[in-house]
């Protein structure tokens, strides 16, 4: 997932309105925010990463369904 970069001005008007918010959802969203930077530096296992396809259907209903899905343009669009 790209990264949202916010600038110090921005950042200043969400925490004039986030501490407004009472103290238990305060520490709700720092729980969040917390969570969320640990969970930017965990890996994914390797085995996730590759593998065979899973499925049900055999290789020629999954070629039909390729195939029956694609849609040819024939015209192209004026600006």
């Amino acid at each position: 997932m790209a990264e949202l970069v916010i600038s110090d001005k921005l950042l200043t008007k969400y925490f004039n309105l986030l501490k407004a918010f009472d103290v238990r959802s305060r520490k709700i969203l720092i729980k969040k925010l917390k969570d969320s930077l640990k969970d930017r530096h965990s890996k994914i296992p390797e085995e996730e990463l590759f593998g065979a396809w899973k499925d049900e259907k055999g290789s020629e209903e999954i070629i039909r369904e390729i195939l029956s899905s694609r849609v040819e343009k024939k015209s192209t669009s004026k600006f």
